[in-house]
């Protein structure tokens, strides 16, 4: 009879011991990262636009569930811009320089609208479309809208951004950067670029959007990224980050 009771004792500890490490290993397995995020590719010129009006950028190919991020610059102080069916992630006018930036954002479907409407009154418009896969679809942006302490608005030789801080493993950091003049950008050591166009319009614009996988979740920014030219222009660098997805 002890023996029998021993037998229970260990067969019902062991039981425990077992669901106590299938627990703990469900645990470790959540905490790994999902989808790698990959960037797709991007339109291969900007719509542009001289004394304004609507203008439709393409839209890079992919599939449904990807993830489009568009940059629009208006040299205006006062034009409304908008993308129907778009969510606007970033807005802002730099005083005194008829020079407005937005960044808008869509979860792709197939046959994405891509009119980018403008009223008002301004010298020119243009817009860039770039394509992600794997960011998470419940909440694809790490911060939505992007808050101004991401953002570095100056007038320079060169774009700095503020600081993105991400909460998972394996982000996708992204550097939009507008400048009000025809200039490209030199980016910095390990990033990538989607577009950089140097457009020289009624009044001129510099759209550059550049991307780089963080591999350990944290804090991000980068300065001192150069433009051609060498010229100080009324700039802005906007750090965000996309989510990974769950695998």
């Amino acid at each position: 009879m002890i023996w029998l009771r021993i037998l229970v004792f260990l067969s019902a500890w062991a039981a425990v011991v077992g669901a106590q490490a299938q627990i703990a290993f469900r645990a470790a397995t959540s905490a790994v990262a999902g989808n790698t995020i990959t960037h797709i590719g991007a339109s291969a010129i900007a719509a542009t636009r001289d004394t304004c009006g609507d203008i439709n950028p393409a839209i890079p190919a992919g599939t449904a569930g990807d993830l489009l991020v568009a940059l629009v610059s208006a040299r205006a102080a006062g034009a409304t811009v908008q993308m129907a069916n778009w969510n606007q992630a970033y807005a802002d006018t730099y005083p005194g320089q008829q020079f407005q930036v937005f960044v808008f954002w869509r979860l792709a479907t197939g046959g994405d609208p891509n009119t980018v409407t403008q009223s008002g009154t301004c010298d020119s418009i243009a817009a860039q479309v770039a394509r992600f896969r794997g960011a998470d679809p419940a909440q694809p942006l790490e911060t939505a809208p992007i808050p101004a302490a991401n953002v570095v608005r100056q007038s320079a030789t060169n774009l700095d951004t503020g600081t993105q801080t991400t909460t998972f493993n394996g982000s996708m950091l992204l550097v939009a950067g507008f400048v009000a003049n025809n200039r490209t950008l030199t980016e910095g050591a390990g990033w990538s670029e989607s577009f950089d166009s140097a457009l020289g319009l009624n009044r001129d614009v510099g759209l550059s959007l550049h991307y780089q996988l963080q591999a350990a979740a944290g804090a991000a920014s980068v300065s001192n990224w150069d433009f051609s030219g060498a010229a100080t222009e009324p700039n802005y660098g906007i750090m965000f980050a996309l989510r990974p997805g769950p695998a």
